[in-house]
């Protein structure tokens, strides 16, 4: 499996007033995220409005657009061999799945990626790979 470290979260979402304590998030029975005060996520996107949340949304919407295009003109056949491979056999995250790539595919397509590890990438990755097999990447066994 992927390196897992970043599986859960890389931005946080906080609305006023912010937390102050660090107190565990818990889904089911596994500890995968901690709530921390602003001053502790100087990196963290802090969202204050809905209307924030939104301009948030559409920019991600328009970014994973973007990245759908470049996986459409990357993925060969082998690569998304490569893609299924990692995430269905590997059982890698999308954001595994993006770092993967960018480790191994490279190139001048990826100079706009940044961190390697998108998740909006890894995304559209599954997204186009899943394509190449007549398979949805939101339905079994892809998701």
């Amino acid at each position: 499996m992927g390196t897992g470290s970043h599986d859960f979260i890389d931005a946080g979402i906080l609305l006023q007033p912010p937390i102050e304590l660090r107190l565990p998030v818990v889904l089911t029975e596994t500890v995968v995220a901690e709530v921390l005060s602003e001053n502790s996520m100087p990196f963290a996107v802090h969202i204050r409005t809905p209307e924030e949340l939104d301009a948030l949304a559409q920019a991600a919407q328009q970014r994973f657009a973007e990245f759908e295009e470049i996986a459409t003109a990357i993925l060969t056949p082998e690569k998304a061999a490569l893609v299924r491979k990692w995430r269905l056999d590997h059982g890698y995250t999308w954001r595994d799945v993006a770092t993967e790539a960018y480790d191994r595919f490279g190139g001048s397509a990826w100079e706009d990626w940044r961190p390697p590890s998108n998740q909006l990438v890894g995304r559209a990755l599954c997204k186009e790979a899943a394509k190449h097999f007549g398979q949805d990447y939101t339905e079994a066994p892809w998701s």
